[in-house]
């Protein structure tokens, strides 16, 4: 499940920061499938945390939740350019 949406990590960072680790050609455009797939590592990784203690998917998310799929997914979205170098 993802916590947070591209529309929340520019409002939690800036465009340009997010365009830093999310354009992958050098065109100055954000890769959607890159954040995508970060949010989507962010929302696992929070997932793994919270199984078994909580019922999954969480519905409404928790702005709390929300932050730290955007604190997680920026590294996830470094990694995963590194890995498809």
């Amino acid at each position: 499940m993802a916590y947070a949406t591209l529309a929340d990590l520019i409002a939690r960072f800036t465009e340009v920061e997010i365009g830093q680790v999310a354009d992958t050609d050098g065109s100055g455009e954000i890769d959607a499938a890159l954040v995508a797939r970060a949010l989507s590592d962010a929302g696992a990784e929070i997932d793994a945390a919270l199984v078994g203690r909580y019922t999954l998917p969480m519905v409404p998310v928790p702005e709390l939740l929300t932050r730290i799929a955007c604190d997680l997914a920026p590294s996830a979205a470094c990694r995963d350019r590194k890995s498809t170098r």
